[in-house]
């Protein structure tokens, strides 16, 4: 068993250093210097004891990899495009990289002893990209459009993190290309006039709830005051009670006789034949409440209406008990519960309108879904 695992580790151990050295070999051949570099550096840390062709790859590759980056950063360093420290700062990334992958390996550290690196110059190109990336998203913010606020947050968060707080505004910029970027729809809940109206605080809450489930970043955003908004949004989306009637009550009375299965009794050690019998009162109470919400949308860009809805809710609670007045005997199990139940107090009139409100709210989430799903 032990021979056996052996010979599978070697099989493996072989097989892994051919892949490395088909690996190295392949990216050497096809110029990826810096590929060979992190390649050849990492099978020399892994395996020191066993010297291998990773040694001459490291060794022609480095100078290669690093003489055709400092070409391209000779280059760069006499354009006038504002954006070449993008490619300068990454060019100093990827010089750094391949001193991290040598200086992490001993034996690669033999045959490089002396690899580069330009952590003053990298940290100078980064702070020019992010300025350069700043004020591409400022102009950016000039245009106006929603695709440039797009591009604006894009290179406002890039500058932002290659250099935090790389300008005292920067948050509010970014802030500024989100609002330009997202279609902006104004959420007006129109307050209910009457005041016998019972409190909305309820279906306003879960609107906005389900509204802020539909946000998409840097597309779709729903605003609920005036000052959270300060430019014009792309449309207004409003609700209003147009009409409504909490706790209209209706009680229902039926009257019947019942008698009930003739048994035999005995009195005064006399048998009669007997049915019992009872009044039976059942009373029927129906609270009913009515809504209709009207909805609007308003496109503010093209100045017309989208949509006007009334959208109307019905909410019923009902309860049933009885009594009875006579034997109860007669009574079978269903109308004997009804009687034992009682009278139960009707529910506030908060509480109908909260239940008539999840009604109209059962309409509304899903017209919302899909008036914004498709929304970019």
């Amino acid at each position: 068993m032990k021979s056996k695992l052996l010979v599978i580790s070697i099989f493996v151990f072989i097989c892994v250093s051919v892949w490395a050295c088909r690996s190295s070999k392949k990216s050497f051949a096809r110029g990826d210097y810096e590929q060979t570099v992190r390649l050849s550096s990492r099978e020399l840390c892994n395996r020191p004891k066993n010297p291998s062709e990773q040694e001459n790859y490291l060794r022609q590759s480095y100078p290669l990899a690093l003489q055709a980056l400092k070409a391209r950063l000779q280059g760069l360093q006499t354009s006038t495009d504002v954006m070449r420290w993008v490619q300068i700062a990454e060019i100093y990334r990827n010089i750094n990289a391949m001193h991290t992958h040598i200086v992490g390996c001993p034996k690669a550290l033999v045959i490089v002893p002396n690899p580069e690196r330009y952590d003053k110059e990298l940290q100078e190109a980064n702070n020019n990209a992010a300025e350069a990336y700043y004020n591409l998203g400022v102009s950016q913010i000039n245009i106006g459009t929603r695709d440039a606020g797009r591009e604006a947050v894009r290179n406002l968060q890039t500058a932002n993190q290659l250099v935090p707080n790389i300008k005292p505004d920067i948050i509010q910029r970014i802030e500024q290309a989100r609002l330009l970027a997202v279609f902006k729809v104004f959420v007006d809940q129109i307050p209910t006039q009457s005041s016998f109206a019972p409190n909305d605080e309820f279906f306003r809450n879960q609107i906005n709830t389900h509204l802020i489930s539909l946000r998409k970043t840097n597309t779709l955003d729903f605003f609920f005051t005036r000052s959270a908004l300060p430019v014009p949004p792309n449309q207004i989306l409003s609700f209003q009670f147009f009409d409504f009637v909490v706790g209209e009550n209706n009680t229902q009375e039926r009257i019947e006789t019942i008698i009930g299965d003739t048994v035999k009794v005995n009195i005064n050690g006399t048998s009669y034949l007997q049915a019992p019998k009872t009044e039976l009162r059942t009373y029927t109470k129906i609270v009913r409440s009515t809504a209709i919400m009207e909805m609007k949308i308003y496109d503010q860009q093209n100045q017309r209406m989208l949509i006007h809805e009334r959208i109307p809710a019905e909410f019923i609670w009902q309860h049933q008990w009885a009594r009875s007045n006579g034997d109860q005997g007669a009574l079978k199990p269903a109308q004997l519960a009804l009687v034992n139940v009682g009278e139960k107090t009707v529910p506030a009139r908060q509480d109908l309108f909260v239940s008539l409100c999840q009604k109209l709210l059962e309409q509304l989430k899903p017209r919302l879904t899909e008036q914004y799903r498709n929304q970019n």
